[in-house]
């Protein structure tokens, strides 16, 4: 099993191609789709990966990402065991997103009221990119290699 580095290592090796390849094609990068998806991805690489559940008994990279809020995973760690139902390929994710959706809420409230609410293709993509993050994170996870040089 791989550690936080590799974990966030591989997924941005992957991001990168997939933009290099998305260049090379001629994707209109333009759509709000793609900063929605760019945003979730990043966000499901460093902050809401599958390993926060191992929160409050380790501190891990995703949790020492959030700062002074790491405290917001006490409970999922303590309601999700490691490697459990937080480790499944569609309701992982899932948990992780409505476990934060008071503060998910709460953002979007804030930006609505600074006049950023973004547009409906870039939720869209903030979906499809947070739950790509995490479905390579689980897909890592069981490769057998040692992958911590990566």
């Amino acid at each position: 099993m791989p550690e936080g580095k590799a974990h966030e290592r591989f997924n941005l090796l992957l991001g990168g191609a997939f933009a290099l390849a998305g260049t090379a094609v001629g994707l209109d990068w333009g759509h709000p789709f793609w900063p929605g998806a760019a945003a979730g991805y990043l966000a499901g690489t460093f902050l809401v990966t599958p390993d926060v559940d191992h929160y409050p008994r380790y501190r891990t990279r995703p949790v020492q990402g959030w700062g002074r809020l790491g405290f917001v995973w006490v409970f999922y760690g303590l309601l999700f065991r490691h490697r459990g139902l937080s480790h499944n390929w569609l309701l992982g994710p899932l948990t992780r997103l409505v476990y934060l959706s008071p503060l998910l809420l709460l953002l979007g409230l804030l930006l609505e009221r600074l006049g950023l609410t973004p547009p409906p293709g870039a939720l869209w993509g903030g979906l499809a990119g947070y739950y790509l993050s995490q479905w390579l994170h689980l897909w890592l996870d069981r490769i057998p290699l040692r992958l911590e040089r990566l």
